[in-house]
């Protein structure tokens, strides 16, 4: 398996990645990501409403 390995994996990968990423990335990342509407022009946080006053 060793030796097989390195010749399989080259071929694999590139197939793999580019059939497994586009159906799996839109249903992780959403979970992690907020959704766009809730902050439609600031995506984060600004820094005076993270650092509290006196720092």
């Amino acid at each position: 398996l060793s030796f097989f390995l390195p010749s399989f994996l080259p071929s694999f990968l590139p197939s793999f990645l580019s059939f497994f990423l586009p159906s799996f990335l839109p249903s992780f990342f959403p979970s992690f990501l907020p959704p766009p509407s809730l902050h439609p022009s600031q995506p984060f946080p600004s820094p005076s409403a993270v650092v509290p006053p006196g720092i």
